[in-house]
């Protein structure tokens, strides 16, 4: 098969393929591309259209498409196996490299109450995204692709006036955002046509519930018998006309969400509503009698049979009368200029507090209580006595009502109210309004409304833009009227006229901390829907954060360097932002941190090492042994009193003696002589030193045996030694225990081993021979006293047996008498040793 069209449509979220098969099975996957997830996977039955021979599907998507890219492949199946998938055919989202910017989707979307609802959020290239606010929620978001966010919302509440704002935050400011309406389609009904001039007719029905839909291309429309009705607006919102009477009526009411259609039919004759008599008057007055004449306004009223009624009032009672052209009072009539007089009473009081007005004034001030409510009853008085009064109970003032007030704003400069009605209103409905930030005496309007009515609209003409105002919906009954609904509102919305109070910075570390107070409510003219920051530079003003959130009035902005900055704080109703407050602060060093990053760190070096300290005072033994071991004393092993015999040099590991046959002898020089270091590097070229180890260097000697000088069977036997020897090349020499034996008798006739130094109070050297030749007699026989005289003696005299560096080739053996070095004596060593 082939795909070979791809359509989308973003108003109804709604991919369209179409594609050509001789299958009527297939199998579709659709992903969003970025990411590769896949978001549909389904086996549909599609059969080819008859005419153009192709299949068609369509797809709709609980996403916007905008949100991310989308790629649909398409395969065809039947019972025995599957074809190839199409090639992948891709829809470009908003998230696409090229489109660096942020964005929201869907925008100002209408919704009905209750419904589900996704959005997305497309965050700016280089930019972290932090979350999204469902109106005052916080939701979770999943990730669709590398800058693409969505969330769900269910079973959505109706929107407030302006509507629900869903808002996108990054980690430093407000990325973008969208506004949703979530309100009820058309609930009107109850249509009923009627005439009053015979010709023309006026259709009235009933509103139902406020849909919530405040915008103007959101707001109810109406046609009668498919004309618009023009009139239908919010301030009538229940009454159309039409110029010419029509037996049969369609209404229909639309809205974004929904539609209603009412009908009603009747004859002309039927639907009459009579307008009043013009000019009434009386033309002939006696005492006992009057003529009354009237007009029509309306000349086809003289063709209508009918009756008119007539409505006499007295002091005591009224009646009503069906009229013929003529008729007779029943009593005499009272004429009398008109006085009025106000009674004052509480409920709970006998008495009454009477207050007379003159003719011309129609309103009197009361001051309200909060313990009791208050009858006011308005009568006429006379010369002949007081008219039957006119009461009314107000309720007592209780500034703290539990009933929550609802936010309200005008449209086109009214307000439009509704409430459900109150079974209790037997009396009907009072609706009141006031400016709500007034003190003293103030101005408050009503309406008395029948108990039939739970809508009402406050024309702009008792209203001013800009001026909150409480509004409230009463109902009567025999007491005292009961608070149903209270709402407060504009009008009209416009920008605070002062801008925030009291704006201060204050520097903590690196953050300044921006906090202020709120314009007073009269300077509001609007309600405050949140705050704007903004760093100010030369030119123009740099938005550094959108609080949403009219509770919040502090802002700290974070990670400043030293330098002077400028801040500007605007309040914003819906109809703008104000002038904004500025404040400048300059970022100085801040010292005490400053003092608190130095001192920190050295009382803590300080803390560890009196720990350090006291740890190793109490483990001061371990530590001695293991940095300042005792020195053992010089030990020679082995019983220096047994008879006289070979001595067994073995090599030692730190030092190396060349044995050499030296058969021209000079007697005159005596002892161990140092070779020098060239003559050492050529004739052992193959001997490896380790020029990095602690070790003492190993030193490297000539061996000459030392005898008297006149027995010359010492120098064959001492031949013989070092002939014996010649296997032997290196002889290594051992500091671990150094002693001087007080006697030895040597393996030689009168020979015995005597040490390098013969010094009674000087070091004792052992030697063990790494060689033996057990067919010779001799042995090593050990050099003689040292010829003190001799230059090679002068030279290691004051060497041999005393400490040198570890690059000497001299013997490193202290001169000292001592068997055991004292150790230094350092504050440390008292501190192990526990001295003081």
């Amino acid at each position: 098969q082939a795909l070979l069209s791809l359509s989308y449509f973003c108003e109804i979220y709604t991919l369209s393929l179409r594609w050509q098969s001789d299958l009527s099975l297939f199998d579709l996957e659709i992903f969003h591309t970025e990411l590769m997830n896949v978001v549909l996977n389904e086996t549909v039955a599609v059969k080819a259209d008859p005419v153009t021979g192709l299949h068609s599907w369509t797809w709709h998507s609980p996403l916007p498409l905008e949100c991310t890219s989308h790629s649909v492949r398409i395969r065809a199946r039947n019972q025995l196996s599957v074809s190839q998938w199409s090639p992948l055919q891709t829809i470009p989202g908003s998230d696409i490299p090229v489109k660096s910017e942020s964005y929201m989707f869907p925008q100002d979307k209408m919704v009905p109450v209750g419904s589900n609802m996704s959005f997305c959020c497309v965050v700016k290239e280089k930019e972290d995204f932090k979350e999204i606010m469902y109106g005052r929620q916080k939701m979770n978001a999943t990730r669709l692709s590398r800058r693409t966010y969505a969330i769900t919302v269910t079973n959505q509440p109706a929107s407030g006036n302006t509507g629900t704002n869903v808002i996108c935050f990054s980690q430093r400011l407000t990325l973008t955002g969208a506004v949703v309406f979530v309100g009820y389609p058309p609930g009107d009904e109850g249509l009923v046509c009627e005439t009053r001039d015979l010709a023309s007719a006026e259709c009235s029905w009933k509103k139902g519930r406020d849909t919530r839909l405040r915008m103007k291309r959101s707001r109810t429309k109406y046609t009668l018998n498919g004309r618009d009705c023009l009139e239908a607006n919010e301030k009538k919102t229940w009454w159309c006309s039409s110029k010419i009477w029509e037996e049969n009526w369609t209404l229909v009411a639309r809205n974004p969400l929904g539609t209603v259609q009412l009908t009603d039919s009747a004859q002309l004759t039927d639907r009459v509503h009579l307008l009043a008599p013009a000019n009434v008057t009386a033309v002939e007055v006696k005492a006992w009698s009057t003529t009354l004449q009237w007009s029509w306004s309306v000349a086809a009223y003289k063709k209508l049979e009918m009756v008119c009624q007539l409505r006499l009032f007295t002091h005591e009672l009224s009646s009503t009368v069906n009229l013929l052209l003529n008729f007779q009072l029943p009593e005499p009539c009272l004429f009398f200029k008109t006085i009025k007089c106000i009674l004052l009473g509480s409920a709970e009081e006998d008495g009454w507090t009477t207050v007379s007005l003159p003719p011309g004034n129609f309103s009197y001030p009361i001051i309200l209580n909060n313990s009791s409510d208050i009858t006011v009853a308005v009568a006429a008085r006379n010369p002949a006595g007081l008219s039957q009064p006119s009461t009314v109970t107000t309720p007592a003032y209780r500034a703290d009502s539990q009933l929550s007030v609802s936010e309200l704003l005008g449209t086109n400069g009214s307000f439009v109210l509704s409430w459900e009605p109150n079974v209790n209103a037997s009396s009907g409905y009072v609706v009141e309004w006031f400016p709500t930030g007034c003190s003293g005496l103030c101005p408050v309007d009503w309406k008395k409304l029948p108990e039939s009515d739970s809508s009402f609209t406050v024309n702009s003409d008792s209203l001013v833009a800009g001026v909150r105002y409480t509004v409230s919906v009463y109902s009567l009954s025999t007491g005292a009227p009961t608070l149903l609904q209270r709402w407060q509102g504009y009008s009209q919305e416009m920008i605070p006229s002062q801008s925030v109070s009291e704006l201060s910075p204050n520097q903590t570390g690196s953050d300044v901390l921006l906090s202020w107070r709120a314009t007073e409510m009269k300077q509001q003219r609007g309600f405050i829907r949140g705050y704007t920051i903004y760093l100010a530079n030369a030119a123009h003003l740099d938005l550094i954060a959108n609080i949403t959130d009219p509770e919040v009035q502090s802002y700290r902005v974070k990670g400043l360097s030293l330098s002077s900055y400028k801040f500007v704080v605007k309040a914003y109703t819906s109809a703008g932002e104000d002038a904004g407050a500025t404040v400048a602060i300059k970022m100085e060093m801040d010292t005490d941190m400053l003092f608190v990053g130095i001192l920190v760190p050295l009382g803590i070096m300080f803390c560890c090492l009196i720990l350090i300290s006291i740890c190793c005072y109490k483990k001061r033994e371990w530590v001695k042994k293991a940095f300042y071991p005792e020195i053992p004393g010089p030990k020679v092993p082995g019983d220096w009193s047994s008879p006289q015999g070979p001595l067994d040099v073995k090599p030692s590991p730190h030092s190396l003696v060349h044995i050499v046959e030296s058969p021209e002898w000079d007697f005159t020089k005596e002892g161990l002589f140092p070779v020098p270091e060239e003559e050492e590097e050529s004739e052992n070229d193959n001997i490896e030193v380790d020029t990095d180890s602690d070790e003492p260097a190993l030193l490297r000697y000539y061996n000459q045996v030392v005898g008297d000088g006149s027995h010359s069977n010492q120098v064959s036997d001492s031949s013989g030694s070092s002939t014996a020897s010649v296997g032997s090349t290196q002889t290594e020499i051992t500091y671990a225990g150094i002693q001087s034996p007080t006697s030895s008798q040597g393996v030689c006739g009168g020979g015995s081993y005597r040490p390098q130094m013969q010094s009674v109070a000087g070091p004792k050297i052992e030697f063990e021979a790494d060689f033996q030749d057990d067919g010779l007699n001799t042995g090593y026989k050990s050099q003689g006293s040292w010829q003190l005289d001799s230059p090679e003696a002068e030279n290691f005299s004051g060497s041999l047996g005393s400490p040198t560096s570890v690059t000497s080739s001299q013997f490193l053996i202290p001169e000292s008498s001592e068997e055991k070095p004292q150790p230094p004596n350092t504050w440390f060593h008292n501190l192990l040793s526990g001295k003081s």
